[in-house]
């Protein structure tokens, strides 16, 4: 066999190698890579995926803890709006025994405000747009109730929801908020 024939049945080899080179080569630019990991990910996580788009409720598992994003807003809300009332609260205070000092001691009664009756102040104080929960203890103040008498009250309403707060005090709000 002379070089002339051995490169004839060579070229072909080399040319047919060559196009499979440059198909895996192709293959393994960016955006081929991408589209089969996107393919991938959609594969493996095809029922999450399902539910987010069926807007079901998302829950993240670790551990023996669990989460549901449904649930996460009225869970932050439980938690801070008693604190934010706390402190609102104690600002408040904090005002008036300002005034107190500034004014010697010396209380002024302004214009006095209409009756309302202590269930109805509580109830308007749950209204608030500012809060969606409220400590007992501070709708009693707000009533001008022993805390007792205010739980009592409460009770009485069918539209309003009772629970605990994460420091252990009663919390309470109105179930359409």
């Amino acid at each position: 066999m002379n070089t002339n024939q051995f490169e004839l049945i060579l070229h072909p080899i080399t040319e047919t190698s060559s196009a499979w080179l440059q198909l895996g080569l192709k293959l393994l630019d960016w955006p081929f890579l991408l589209t089969g990991v996107c393919i991938l990910f959609i594969f493996l996580f095809r029922e999450q995926l399902k539910a987010l788009l069926n807007r079901e409720d998302i829950t993240i598992k670790w551990g023996d803890r669990v989460i549901r994003l449904r649930d996460l807003g009225d869970k932050i809300d439980q938690e801070i709006d008693p604190l934010r009332d706390e402190l609102e609260s104690s600002r408040n205070t904090k005002q008036v025994s300002q005034e107190k000092n500034e004014l010697g001691g010396v209380q002024f009664m302004n214009e006095v405000e209409p009756p309302i009756d202590s269930l109805e102040r509580m109830k308007e104080a749950l209204r608030s747009p500012k809060f969606r929960w409220r400590t007992i203890s501070r709708l009693a103040a707000i009533g001008c109730v022993p805390e007792e008498t205010a739980k009592s009250l409460l009770r009485s309403d069918p539209e309003i929801v009772f629970s605990i707060g994460k420091s252990g005090n009663p919390i309470a709000k109105l179930k359409s908020r």
